[in-house]
């Protein structure tokens, strides 16, 4: 038997012994109820050596696992650490149905993240779209098309029309 440490966005994060001669990344976050909804897409497994103390990071796309893609998973060690982050986010203000925070994915448009909230509410334009988004630390305002894709963290912000 042994153990792993299984952290971050889990049901019951903690120490999960595993009693099968090899355990994979599945088999270690069943062990601790799965991811929550706030997880993102990917796990990150952390394999420090017991030789020379160096420290292995190994990132698998949680998609990609659970398709069963070959080469994707890791048997796991004992004290390895699996570690589910928090998904990234993207906000949404103006004239939108449902404005608020969302989780993010890669290649996110402007457009899918207005049909994820539900669309445009009736004064609300495609045209003038601001996107806030911090760059070297600071949050400057660009603009953006329906077809731009959206980085982490980014504000969109729907304007009203005009006429």
């Amino acid at each position: 038997m042994f153990t792993v440490l299984v952290s971050g966005e889990v049901r019951y994060p903690g120490r999960a012994a595993l009693t099968a001669s090899t355990m994979t990344v599945p088999d270690a976050l069943a062990a601790v109820g799965s991811p929550t909804g706030s997880a993102g897409d990917e796990v990150i497994v952390i394999r420090i050596s017991k030789v020379s103390g160096a420290q292995d990071r190994r990132t698998i796309n949680i998609k990609d696992m659970e398709q069963g893609k070959a080469g994707v998973d890791v048997t796991l060690e004992d004290g390895d650490i699996v570690n589910v982050p928090v998904a990234k986010r993207f906000f949404i203000s103006g004239l939108v149905k449902r404005p608020g925070s969302y989780k993010w994915s890669a290649g996110t448009t402007v457009s899918q993240a207005i049909v994820m909230v539900g669309g445009l509410t009736e004064g609300g334009t495609t045209r003038r779209i601001r996107i806030g988004r911090v760059v070297n630390g600071k949050t400057v305002e660009v603009s953006a098309q329906p077809d731009d894709t959206i980085l982490p963290n980014d504000e969109i912000k729907i304007q009203r029309k005009m006429f």
